[in-house]
Parts: C-alpha cells; structure tokens; sequence
C-alpha cells in the first residue's frame, strides 16, 4: 500500500493491470466480491478480474 492511502493503492494497482480493479467506492463491488457460497461473506480490499 502506498503512503497515500486505500485508494491511491488501488489506483496504482489498475494502471498496472491490463484487467479491472473494483474497490469499496465502487457501485459494483458487492456483487463481485460475492461467490456462489452465500455463507462466506469476505470484504476484500478489490477485487481484481
């Protein structure tokens, strides 16, 4: 993690992925951090596809 916090981190890690990176600020990040098992219910810092 950088200096600048959570999100300047995941901003560095997108720009060095070819694919995308959904953190909490993002609408779209509870439905992918969910997996087909409804009992496990992580909060990951990104999901990363």
């Amino acid at each position: 993690m950088t200096e600048d916090g959570p999100a300047a981190a995941l901003a560095e890690l997108a720009d060095r992925m070819d694919g995308t990176v959904v953190g909490p600020p993002d609408p779209e990040f509870d439905a992918a951090r969910r997996v087909w098992n409804g009992c496990i219910d992580r909060h990951p810092l990104a999901v990363a596809r």
